[in-house]
């Protein structure tokens, strides 16, 4: 009896299976590292965003000393000048076991027409140190 080999097979061999199953399992290694990572940097990006609005917060607070000020030299109540009260500070705050540090810096650039005001938030997430500066210029817009 004469056998015949047939040598077009309809399976797979042994090695294209495992090279299938290499490229598949780089594929999910790769989609479970992007996952680790987005899920690692969710705490850096929260505290980012309540640094900025802290800082925010604080630069409105400056700028409703200023237009206080304003509003009391236009109704002619006592007040020193347009700047009074804005002055370097610094306060601490505790939010999601964060302590956030704010503060406030006043530089004069022509101390009777314009200031520089920079808010340096600070903080440390997971033992790593980060901060936020924001800034705004403050004008004496009624004696220009």
């Amino acid at each position: 009896m004469k056998m015949i080999s047939n040598k077009k097979s309809k399976g797979f061999s042994l090695i294209e299976v495992l090279i299938a199953i290499s490229i598949l399992l780089v594929g999910v290694l790769s989609a479970f590292a992007l996952v680790s990572r987005s899920l690692a940097s969710v705490p850096v990006i929260q505290d980012r965003l309540v640094a900025s609005f802290l800082a925010q917060e604080k630069l409105e607070g400056v700028r409703k000393v200023r237009d206080s000020n304003f509003l009391k030299i236009l109704h002619d109540i006592e007040v020193d000048d347009w700047a009074s009260g804005i002055v370097d500070q610094e306060d601490n705050f505790d939010l999601n076991n964060v302590t956030f540090t704010r503060k406030i810096v006043v530089t004069p650039i022509d101390p009777d027409v314009h200031l520089k005001v920079e808010c340096t938030v600070s903080w440390k997430t997971r033992g790593h140190p980060y901060s936020f500066t924001a800034e705004d210029h403050l004008f004496n817009w009624i004696n220009i």
